[in-house]
């Protein structure tokens, strides 16, 4: 655009742009992509559930970027319009069925998601997530092991 045109604002504005998106990309995308996925799996299928996650996500970009020329050279800036409301679909099932996990252990966050959740004391004793009196004897305070109720 700056060469067809020489605009200094239209340069400025597309730099600023440009790294808006990088922000606003590596502050969402990434972030869910590969910190939340890691966290919302149990331990026993971590691995696989966030490979899945990851694959998928590398497959719908792949998708992506492959029909967006296409798309973009046939009906221009309205692929931006279905962009936004892809994102205006998604955000109720984001708001209101993705459990905030900011804050939270990865065993409250478990606990939240329906992993079993074991403790292992100090000494050795393992004990269910409703054993108050094993959760005492580690260091003396119930309030030391919060539990989660989901």
């Amino acid at each position: 655009m700056f060469e067809k045109t020489a605009s200094r604002s239209a340069a400025i504005s597309t730099i600023f742009f440009l790294y808006a998106q990088i922000i606003i990309y590596a502050t969402f995308v990434d972030a869910t992509t590969y910190i939340y996925t890691s966290e919302i799996f149990p331990n026993n299928v971590r691995g696989k559930g966030v490979s899945i996650a990851v694959g998928s996500y590398f497959l719908v970009l792949l998708v992506q970027l492959d029909t967006a020329p296409t798309a973009l050279a046939d009906i221009g800036w309205r692929l931006l319009l279905i962009y936004l409301c892809l994102l205006l679909v998604f955000i109720p099932f984001i708001w209101f069925i993705c459990p905030e996990t900011k804050g939270k252990s990865l065993e409250e966050i478990g606990i939240i998601f329906g992993d079993r959740h074991v403790r292992v004391a100090l000494d050795g004793d393992r004990t269910g997530p409703d054993d108050e009196k094993a959760a005492d004897d580690v260091d003396g305070s119930a309030s030391h092991h919060a539990h989660v109720k989901a």
